[in-house]
């Protein structure tokens, strides 16, 4: 924590209130890679490209086998892995393979079945002769996959114990002097996870000897990103993926992914996560385009193809596609995450069409999904506590507002009298105006709306209030005013107990610390 922040704590404390943490949440990989964090590691230097194919020495089979799995084209990659002997690149190839699926499927038997593998495909790594580099990046990369598993599926203490090993493993590759440029993939991630660890974390990282700086790792991701390495397109995605999520810079997501699609134009993968990063920029429309050009049989393999589809769609008002996609990821998903925020979501769609009683059939149906630990499917219990008290225009408003449907948005929210409305609603109609200004750049419009919702947040479980003062924080940022901005960025911290709590106190303490360093 940094010194301005304990004082900052201190004298709230001293105040009569309570210092505020981020809360710790097991999600799936896409945000449990948020909490499994790991090790600091100083920052590699970067190896000419002519260097790491040789130390790699990758057969034309295995780099044709390597794409494929990395496009997400894993009937076609599991081909082509039949006709490989078995080696350490298979390994490392059919590990890779169950990674990628891993983060898109909830399915304890295919869990047991890679725990049941890694033994011979350690042993196949195990036959490179000791000392040598690439045998000890392929364990290293493999032990570290072993453990985001082993968290996924809920095995934490076995989780950590294989963290720990793999920081052991890496550390040693830092020292090594013929270490290789697919280092800088292992040490990158390993940086960037470690470096967002939460502030009520710290302790048990610093306690188990771990650092790690995000700066770093996507220095160290980057620097392989641009090399002529077969893990060049590896890096991008993982790069891309980081900027999608946890960093929340779907500007700069979008880039990597768009670069990643010119290099692999058939890629599934990186499709998908190109019309994610849209959406999350608010551009709808752009991301319909881009997700309904992966082909039908791919979109079969990739299930939350039709998750995402079914956002794009209620957001688009399209409600009839929406709930048809929504359906089709509900039947198709072997896991319980998300369902109940898609169940949510076909009530609502229900629900703006006036139609109460196929609205609360949904409704009882994802009450009735006990998990939530994804932060949709939490704001989805909230959201069906108040689903028939929610005033239509202002939920239109906010649908529209995320898909970059500005016009439609702002004639919804036109619609809204705000002296008919109290509570929670006065704050969002606050909040939404502020959005729709904010998002279409006019920030010193959008600044008293994130005021007035803010003020009427104060001391209520109500994500809005947490996001208006980030997006404060943005602002007073962006305008150079920096003690304003750590004032805002401190109250987003401050709300308790609202589904987005995780994210949003990620962003607000990263920038504190930017803040606090600059």
């Amino acid at each position: 924590m940094t010194r301005l922040k304990k004082k900052t704590r201190k004298a709230k404390q001293q105040n009569g209130r309570e210092s505020n943490f981020l809360t710790f949440v097991c999600i799936p990989y896409k945000q449990v890679s948020l909490k499994a964090r790991l090790f600091l590691f100083a920052l590699l230097p970067f190896f000419q490209a002519s260097a790491m194919q040789a130390d790699l020495g990758w057969q034309p089979s295995v780099v044709e086998t390597h794409e494929l799995i990395l496009q997400y084209r894993l009937s076609e990659a599991k081909t082509l892995l039949a006709t490989l002997p078995n080696s350490p690149e298979k390994a490392y190839l059919l590990n890779l393979s169950d990674f990628l699926q891993m983060i898109y499927i909830e399915d304890k038997s295919f869990y047991e079945n890679y725990l049941g593998n890694l033994p011979k495909r350690r042993a196949w790594i195990e036959e490179l002769p000791e000392g040598n580099a690439r045998k000890a990046f392929y364990l290293a990369d493999m032990k570290l996959q072993e453990a985001m598993f082993k968290i996924k599926f809920g095995d934490y203490l076995s989780g950590l114990y294989s963290l720990m090993q793999a920081h052991s493993q890496i550390d040693e590759l830092q020292n090594r002097d013929d270490k290789i440029l697919p280092f800088l993939k292992s040490s990158g991630v390993i940086n960037i996870l470690i470096g967002l660890t939460p502030e009520k974390y710290e302790w048990a990282i610093r306690l188990i000897g771990l650092q790690g700086k995000v700066a770093t790792g996507i220095e160290q991701l980057t620097n392989l990103s641009s090399s002529s390495s077969p893990m060049a397109d590896e890096a991008l995605i993982i790069l891309g993926y980081f900027y999608a999520y946890p960093l929340h810079e779907p500007a700069k997501a979008t880039a990597l992914f768009l670069q990643a699609l010119e290099k692999q134009p058939n890629s599934t993968l990186a499709r998908f996560m190109l019309a994610t990063s849209l959406n999350k920029a608010h551009k709808g429309e752009q991301a319909l385009t881009t997700l309904s050009k992966i082909p039908a049989d791919q979109q079969k393999s990739l299930t939350p193809v039709n998750y995402l589809f079914g956002d794009l769609y209620l957001e688009k008002m399209d409600l009839d596609k929406a709930r048809e996609h929504y359906t089709m990821f509900i039947q198709s998903y072997s896991g319980d995450n998300f369902k109940k925020d898609a169940m949510t979501k076909i009530a609502a769609s229900h629900y703006l069409e006036g139609d109460p009683l196929s609205a609360s059939t949904w409704s009882e149906k994802a009450s009735k999904m006990e998990r939530s630990t994804t932060e949709p499917d939490k704001n989805a219990d909230v959201f069906l506590t108040e689903i028939n008290q929610y005033p239509i225009p202002l939920l239109k408003t906010r649908l529209l507002t995320d898909g970059g449907y500005w016009e439609e948005a702002q004639r919804q929210l036109a619609t809204v009298n705000p002296s008919e409305l109290d509570g929670k609603w006065l704050c969002e109609y606050y909040y939404r105006l502020a959005r729709l200004n904010h998002l279409q750049g006019k920030d010193q419009s959008a600044i008293p709306h994130y005021r007035q919702a803010l003020k009427l947040a104060e001391r209520q479980p109500w994500y809005m209030g947490a996001n208006a003062a980030l997006q404060l924080g943005f602002i007073m940022k962006s305008s150079g005013k920096d003690k304003e901005a750590k004032g805002y960025f401190e109250k987003a911290m401050d709300f308790e107990n609202h589904p987005y709590k995780a994210s949003i106190d990620s962003r607000a303490e990263r920038e504190l610390t930017r803040l606090t360093s600059d």
